[in-house]
């Protein structure tokens, strides 16, 4: 399936951890363009090629939106470019989420940190 323009994309790194960019359209001389976080570069705009770094590319989410809707998403997309990566508070989830609803969340992220609080009261009761 093609993505629309305001589709949600992930890439599964070799880690196992999902890698989100947010499908725009034609916007540079790619063609297909995908705005995504790189840890190593921060935001930018990408080709669907270059995004995907030879995995399958699977559409993480896919609404109902309206060709407003959609080009409004682009757009916050695309102001991101240039925000810096930080892996806890604005990593790729936070800057796609952005995107497609306009607050920066990242259930990943924030799993993780319960889990890790979680586990740490345990380890503190146990040593009572």
């Amino acid at each position: 399936m093609e993505p629309a323009i305001g589709d949600k994309l992930r890439i599964l790194a070799p880690l196992g951890f999902y890698h989100y960019g947010i499908y725009v359209g034609r916007r540079g001389a790619h063609g297909k363009d995908v705005i995504h976080n790189n840890k190593s570069g921060g935001v930018e705009l990408v080709s669907l090629e270059d995004f995907a770094a030879g995995l399958p590319v699977e559409i993480a989410e896919r609404g109902r939106y309206s060709f407003h809707e959609r080009e409004a998403i682009a757009r916050r997309a695309l102001s991101l470019v240039g925000r810096e990566y930080r892996l806890i508070d604005f990593n790729c989830e936070h800057a796609a989420n952005y995107a497609l609803t306009g607050v920066a969340t990242s259930p990943a992220i924030a799993a993780v940190v319960t889990l890790s609080v979680i586990g740490l009261c345990v380890w503190a009761a146990s040593r009572s």
